[in-house]
């Protein structure tokens, strides 16, 4: 009945937020965080010495007839061994949904749902790290423009699969925003840079458009025409929305075709900016 609730709950959702057709979904499993551990260990230790004093009291027991001493170590063990169960399986039970919908995606952690709109995401962010067993663990991390934040990893089986087809549609709804607000003469903030139709600002200072050289391969490197010194340099994996700058930049340079810019195929393609 709760999960028949839960999904009636969902399709309401997604029917008030207009999210359109109903298309997949991905299931996940959080990992046990540092104090979940810390609770179960806590709780584990104490059940392992209250067992160790209810064994002790139940040779007392046999020796001296003390059975109240029995009757509270058995009862405290027992409380210490439901304590330590509860804390494992909900360990065990931290599952996590995302359900992919036509113009954006629901969210869920036990019965909390959480709506993402494409047109409500104001950042993407996608970043590869390498563990211990050299995999490759894929984040893909979503910002909202009320703040609100969400990060899915590894622990979604098909994660690459999910977070690129939510960042082709993300992409779809940023970048057309973008380019109207930069036609209005807006400033468009990035990480520690912003973009007009004055030039790149980083910080008070502004670098016109004409004197700026653009380099996007592992890292997004901004220099003045003429210096090996980089007046701007942010790794790719830190640098949010980096196919809205990239439309900016096809954009600007449509009439400036000497203006000095470098993009590597893999970056056009792994962003869909066309």
């Amino acid at each position: 009945m709760r999960q028949q609730h839960v999904e009636s709950n969902r399709e309401q959702i997604a029917q008030e937020n207009h999210l359109g057709i109903y298309m997949r979904d991905a299931q996940g499993s959080a990992r046990p965080t540092g104090f979940q551990i810390t609770i179960f260990l806590i709780f584990a230790l104490v059940f392992a010495f209250g067992a160790l004093i209810f064994l002790m009291t139940t040779v007392s027991v046999l020796r001296i007839q003390n059975w109240y001493l029995a009757a509270v170590g058995l009862v405290g063990t027992l409380v210490c061994g439901y304590f330590a169960y509860t804390s494992f399986r909900s360990i065990l039970r931290r599952k996590y949904s995302l359900y992919l919908y036509q113009r954006g995606f629901i969210f869920q952690e036990r019965s909390l749902l959480t709506v993402f709109r494409w047109d409500d995401i104001s950042a993407i962010l996608h970043t590869e790290k390498l563990d211990n067993l050299g995999h490759t663990n894929h984040v893909f991390a979503f910002q909202r423009k009320d703040g609100k934040q969400l990060m899915i990893d590894n622990t979604f089986a098909d994660v690459l699969e999910i977070g690129e087809q939510v960042q082709r549609a993300v992409n779809k709804a940023l970048i057309p925003e973008a380019l109207a607000q930069f036609k209005a003469g807006k400033e468009l903030p990035f990480n520690g840079l912003s973009v007009s139709q004055a030039g790149l600002k980083k910080g008070e200072e502004v670098l016109p458009w004409d004197e700026a050289d653009v380099e996007i391969f592992s890292e997004v490197t901004i220099s003045k025409k003429g210096e090996k010194r980089s007046w701007y340099q942010m790794p790719l994996q830190k640098f949010a929305n980096v196919p809205v700058l990239i439309a900016l930049i096809r954009y600007v340079r449509k009439g400036q075709e000497d203006w000095g810019t470098h993009l590597t195929d893999e970056v056009y393609s792994d962003f869909d900016v066309i």
